[in-house]
């Protein structure tokens, strides 16, 4: 007799098409444990096995497809239309954006998804949580381990908990990082010693601005350290200052305002040009460049400009015309550049380049002091060839590309400690004392030294400012909130778009694709540990199938290196330093695209090849699991599920035999199996793998003497 709360469940659970239905509806009125277990007796019915149908391990499952929902572990198994369910209530997956319950009071889950007939195979299935489980992380993280550092791990899911603000910034940075839990230093007096102590686990350097030459990202990137910048915070500032200088020069109005302020009224000296109808080249067409052009077309400028990146027909939308340097010089009556200081920009407006513009041609610059050359441009003004010059950032003395603010100077002013590179290569590990463990440094300024050049600063027709093309309130404001915010987004998961030095990084960062990075780092394990050994000049090719993957090579790629490199040893690497790691250890990575997929709609293919011998592992995923479909050609049927722990994989005969007796060495052995399963016989052999609960260590080899070749992953 079932009571009335049961009917009332299990007639609403008939009609319910969405596990929604069950977690948030049905779920929370059970609570007590004893009626859980009645629920489950009265609404789950074991069904028969038949020995003449294929036994599914890991799933339920229907006659159209081997798997409709995998399940983690051997507790649910699927005969053709029929599904039982193991006596003991076991642990069931969760979404990533579950969390458990407070009280720890299980929830009823639909297991049955496939089509309207075969639902009635299990009705309902009743799952306890564990109390402390962790929520499923994303790409390279192992699950259960949010906590860990990311540098030992190929996740971007950073455990972001402190942050030393280096440098004064707008108040709301710390508010917004403080109402998340996340523990604030504002500290601008370190000395060098405490900041290599300080830095030892340092995950993230944030720069509260666009400009980034003053962090060394080789450095930075080597170690594994993600570098970010506020991109969009300080356009519009440094867009006004641009039009500002290029207004003033026009008018020559700080000269104007001195003579008058001197005592003179002099009108004719100060003889200025109108704006309209000029030409203004802009060189870099990103967000600022965007801004300038804009705002000063409607002085009635031509506006032409040159970006190597950005599209003839994109510039176009906003009114400039690309073209290329050479055709720009002759026909600017104004210059302004908007791009970072790289070698490629370094004195790009030169003795060379300004003997190619018409005379009285202006240049100005807000963006980094070095993409002009001070020397060649003070000479161009004696001589008359350039008409005035707007600067706001100038040549700066100084060595490393790496300061912290530190102390105050002999002037009262904020100085700075110097990290070499040296500092930087150095393990920080090797510090051994008690330290102060900071995730995060904020905003790292450079140290900005008085320009040099004195006689630049002093010509009459150089209209310069001390850096101010971010020095505004509303500025400030928003590159403290748009870093801080980026922090925030980075612990939780999040694509960030200040991202300097991992390119492929915003890619694993997208929700769909995170089960796909995940699956990418497990097969590159596989495939390591099939190829036995790391030897220079070994080769990872990644081959992405189906529609899906067409334009994700890049990041699969780097998630099959992780793996690799993972499984040999080096669990530092991530998608940050993956590439330089890669590099260094010999391995050549290459990836391509195929239309068509075997196993699915789409599906990952990681081949390892050292000398003449190749491995190759494919997988697919479904939702958030991930499945193993063959190895080395040698298929699962069904496909297999790559659960979180240890995977025992080994090759040995053809043989029924063979899978019970590795099964009960295992045992005997105090390794627990929690699920088994073997690909097609070829040529009298097979692949075995086996889902362990606890390590198989070498000095388990006897129990496992059936095979032939064997080998451990944790996945």
């Amino acid at each position: 007799m079932h009571n009335q709360h049961e009917v009332a469940f299990h007639n609403r659970a008939r009609k319910a098409r969405s596990p929604i239905f069950y977690r948030q509806q049905c779920g929370p009125s059970y609570a007590d444990d004893k009626h859980n277990e009645q629920v489950s007796k009265a609404l789950i019915r074991p069904a028969r096995k038949r020995s003449s149908e294929r036994l599914y391990t890991g799933g339920v499952c229907s006659h159209r497809s081997p798997l409709f929902r995998p399940l983690s572990g051997p507790w649910l198994v699927g005969t053709g239309r029929r599904a039982w369910l193991n006596r003991s209530l076991s642990y069931y997956p969760r979404p990533a954006t579950s969390r458990v319950r407070e009280d720890n009071r299980p929830r009823f889950r639909p297991v049955a998804l496939g089509p309207r007939p075969f639902r009635r195979a299990i009705r309902l299935s009743v799952v306890r949580e564990p109390a402390s489980h962790t929520e499923v992380p994303v790409p390279g993280y192992p699950r259960g381990s949010e906590n860990a550092n990311c540098s030992e791990t190929g996740s971007m899911a950073l455990a972001i908990k402190k942050v030393l603000i280096s440098d004064s910034v707008d108040a709301s940075a710390v508010k917004i990082l403080e109402s998340h839990g996340v523990q604030v230093t504002l500290k601008t007096d370190y000395t060098k010693p405490e900041l290599l102590q300080a830095i030892q686990s340092l995950k993230v350097i944030g720069r509260a601005g666009t400009g980034v030459d003053n962090i060394d990202c080789d450095a930075a990137t080597r170690q594994g350290i993600l570098v970010i910048n506020a991109p969009g915070g300080n356009t519009l500032s440094a867009a006004e200052l641009t039009c500002a200088m290029i207004v003033t020069l026009s008018r020559e109005i700080p000269a104007a305002t001195m003579s008058l302020k001197g005592g003179k009224w002099d009108r004719k000296v100060f003889m200025g040009n109108e704006l309209y109808g000029k030409t203004l080249a802009i060189i870099g067409l990103g967000r600022i460049g965007k801004e300038v052009a804009t705002r000063m077309q409607s002085f009635g400028m031509k506006t032409i400009g040159f970006d190597p990146i950005v599209p003839k027909e994109v510039s176009r939308e906003f009114g400039v015309e690309s073209m290329s340097l050479d055709e720009i010089w002759p026909q600017a009556d104004y210059i302004t550049v908007h791009t970072p200081l790289i070698p490629q920009t370094k004195d790009l407006i030169g003795k060379a380049s300004l003997q190619k513009c018409k005379k009285g041609v202006r240049v100005i610059n807000v963006a980094r002091g070095g993409i002009v050359n001070e020397d060649d441009l003070l000479a161009a003004l004696e001589s008359g060839h350039c008409g005035g010059a707007g600067l706001d950032v100038f040549i700066e003395a100084r060595t490393p590309p790496f300061y912290l603010p530190a102390k105050k100077n002999r002037q009262g002013k904020l100085g700075a400690v110097e990290l070499t590179s040296s500092a930087w290569s150095s393990p920080w590990k090797a510090i051994d004392s008690a330290v102060h463990v900071l995730d995060v440094i904020l905003t790292l300024i450079p140290a900005m030294e008085p320009p040099k050049n004195t006689k630049l600063i002093g010509h009459p027709k150089v209209i310069c400012t001390p850096h101010l093309g971010a020095n505004t309130k509303e500025a400030q404001l928003r590159v403290a909130q748009e870093i801080a915010e980026q922090f925030v987004a980075l612990s939780k998961g999040l694509a960030v778009p200040g991202v300097v030095n991992a390119p492929s990084l915003a890619q694993t960062q997208v929700p769909e694709n995170k089960p796909w990075a995940d699956l990418g780092i497990a097969l590159g394990k596989i495939a390591a540990a099939l190829a036995g050994s790391l030897s220079s000049g070994l080769q990872v090719e990644v081959t992405t199938k189906g529609a899906e993957l067409e334009k994700k090579g890049q990041f699969l790629s780097s998630a099959a290196c992780i793996g690799l490199l993972n499984q040999f040893g080096q669990s530092h690497a991530n998608f940050i330093n993956v590439t330089v790691l890669a590099s260094d250890a010999g391995v050549k990575a290459s990836h391509k695209h195929a239309a068509q997929a075997v196993y699915s709609k789409a599906e990952l293919v990681v081949t390892v090849k050292s000398g003449s011998a190749s491995h190759s592992v494919v997988g697919t995923v479904s939702g958030p699991t991930l499945l193993l479909c063959s190895l080395d050609d040698a298929a699962f049927q069904p496909l297999q599920l790559l659960s979180p722990g240890g995977l025992l994989l080994g090759t040995g005969e053809d043989s029924p035999n063979t899978l019970a007796q590795v099964i009960g060495g295992l045992v005997n052995s105090g390794v627990s199996v929690l699920s088994a399963s073997r690909t097609a016989g070829h040529a009298g052999k097979a692949f075995y793998l086996f889902t362990t609960g606890s390590p198989v260590k070498a000095q388990t080899q006897p129990p496992i003497a059936p095979l032939k070749f064997w080998t451990y992953v944790t996945i």
